[in-house]
């Protein structure tokens, strides 16, 4: 074939280079380059394509079941809808007598009835008003802080977004484009989430070897993800991909598969999609301090739910390898099922004990 093609011209030839391939970049030059994929023989080089491809069903799927999200904001006409329409139609029948025979009695009927409209509309506003907020302050009673939150936005509607001023980093320029002020935001973050660490060699090797165990080396298997996407919190802000958890959770068996089969694909490479590591920093301004400073409000990380899920797996092997005798009886923070409450009575109690009995520590 190569013999027919005058040489003044391409040939393209369409091939699946991510099956296994040879070197021969010599004999076929200017068709093929020095391109080879080493021992890789997938169909997939990177796990980028399988993620990419898992979100963009999950999210198609859920906007075609579930839909769009509705309006929130609530107001009280919503709750007396019917009783107003009935007002309205009243109040436009006599107005229109009136257009159509413009007489003192139906000029008197429909003003009287344009007054009692508005006095009902108020005592409708009143008591709604009055209702919703003795719900929520009922919420704030019960200590119900997620129904608190969510009536409230629900009352006041959605937040008014814009970007805040800040100060610059010797705090003596008031930055207000849009521009300087997400240019100091990334500072900030950068100063904040990117310092340097040194690990001492010493340090690690003074730590005690431990047995090897084989089972941390195994691939996520079904089971163990049906288990872990379970322990993923609800209610939380999604990542980049607006995937919630509850989806996750309520996908089904065949979500469940194709998760497995995405993350035993990244175990085995050693990789993982760039979504899973890139976050999106939100702040909240902790009611503390002066708000055009960087430092005073929370910064927020809002991760993927795939990769807390993955994240929560190794989270949970690591933890069952400590838990087996690696870790002393001392130590109770941080671990499932102990806290410091303990500790901190006895460390309280010794003192007071010793002081009753006059003795030493």
């Amino acid at each position: 074939m190569l013999a027919t093609v005058p040489k003044a011209d391409k040939l393209i030839v369409l091939v699946d280079f991510n099956a296994r391939i040879g070197t021969d970049h010599v004999d076929w030059q200017g068709v093929l380059g020095p391109y080879g994929l080493g021992s890789f023989s997938d169909a997939d080089i990177s796990v980028e394509s399988p993620w990419y491809q898992l979100r963009d069903t999950i999210q198609s799927t859920a906007l075609d079941v579930l839909g769009h999200a509705h309006r929130q904001h609530q107001g009280w006409f919503d709750d007396n809808d019917a009783a107003i329409n009935a007002l309205l139609v009243e109040k436009n029948q006599l107005y229109n007598d009136f257009v159509d025979r413009p007489t003192a009695a139906n000029k008197t009927a429909f003003y009287r009835s344009r007054r009692l409209v508005q006095q009902r509309l108020r005592e409708m506003q009143d008591v709604w008003i009055t209702r919703k907020a003795e719900e929520i302050q009922g919420y704030a009673d019960r200590n119900e802080w997620n129904k608190f939150f969510a009536a409230t936005k629900a009352f006041y509607g959605l937040p008014v977004k814009g970007a805040a001023p800040l100060l610059s980093v010797d705090g003596r320029t008031l930055l207000t484009e849009k521009t300087q002020i997400l240019k100091r935001w990334a500072e900030h973050f950068q100063s904040v989430l990117y310092q340097p660490t040194a690990i001492s060699g010493a340090t690690i090797d003074h730590l005690p070897e431990v047995e090897f165990n084989a089972d941390l080396d195994l691939p996520p298997f079904l089971q163990e993800i049906i288990r872990d996407v379970q322990q993923i919190s609800s209610g939380k802000a999604p990542g980049s991909d607006a995937i919630p958890a509850e989806i996750d959770k309520h996908g089904g068996p065949q979500l469940m598969k194709r998760l497995t089969v995405l993350f035993q694909k990244i175990w085995h490479q050693g990789q993982v999609p760039k979504d899973f590591k890139d976050a999106t920093i939100v702040h909240l301004y902790k009611k503390k301090g002066n708000r055009q400073l960087c430092d005073n409000p929370r910064g927020i990380s809002q991760l993927n739910i795939a990769g807390k899920i993955f994240a929560r797996i190794l989270l949970n092997r690591l933890n069952a390898h400590l838990e087996q005798g690696l870790l002393p009886e001392s130590q109770c923070g941080f671990r499932r099922h102990r806290g410091t409450i303990d500790m901190i009575l006895t460390a309280c109690q010794l003192p007071e004990k010793c002081r009753e009995i006059r003795t030493h520590l």
